[in-house]
């Protein structure tokens, strides 16, 4: 499919008659970082288990669809490092290289692969429709789990990964991209 704009580039075609320009592009990374900050607060422990429900992939998931690959990817870079570079932007205020490379370090390193990805599907009109939409969200959330599960595997073992960093997730995650694939197409249509 060839490129077709993100919904932002159709909101700020109707906003500014300009480019984007790099001060914008510095500005909305730090608004994505922020933003996925924010949602890394709204955290609920499981029961012994290291890897907490957290909104992050909901808002994760919706910057990709909205900004695209590229800036929806440097969003979730900008938050991955600031963290790593000692801000407290991680869940319940942690940061820090060893929190980056701890238990849940593979979900917070898939952040920017999974937004480059979904982004690009969005870039490509996956985001259109919403059997499209849920399709690309599936693919991107199998690959969160993917990475964040094989990291996890090297603390706790493959068959407790699978138990602790995916299954309690499943429910939450259906909800979370069946709304996201109904809602994204509903937005873009009220704003073209």
């Amino acid at each position: 499919m060839p490129h077709t704009s993100t919904l932002f580039d159709l909101l700020w075609g109707k906003l500014s008659k300009r480019q984007t320009n790099i001060l914008t592009e510095i500005v909305l990374a730090l608004a994505g970082a922020f933003v996925l900050f924010l949602s890394a607060q709204v955290a609920f422990p499981l029961p012994g288990n290291p890897v907490p429900v957290t909104m992050q992939t909901l808002v994760l998931f919706q910057l990709a669809l909205i900004f695209g690959a590229k800036r929806s990817a440097i969003m979730a870079l900008t938050y991955v490092l600031q963290g790593a570079a000692g801000l407290p932007v991680f869940e319940g205020g942690g940061f820090g290289l060893l929190r980056l490379f701890g238990p849940t370090g593979g979900y917070l390193i898939a952040f920017p692969v999974c937004a480059y990805l979904l982004g690009l599907a969005a870039e490509r009109g996956f985001d259109r429709r919403p059997s499209l939409a849920l399709m690309s969200l599936i693919l991107v959330h199998i690959v969160l789990f993917g990475l964040g599960s094989t990291w996890l595997s090297f603390y706790v073992g493959a068959e407790s990964a699978i138990l602790l960093g995916v299954a309690p997730f499943i429910p939450g995650a259906v909800f979370k991209l069946c709304l996201l694939a109904l809602w994204t197409p509903a937005l873009r249509r009220l704003f073209s």
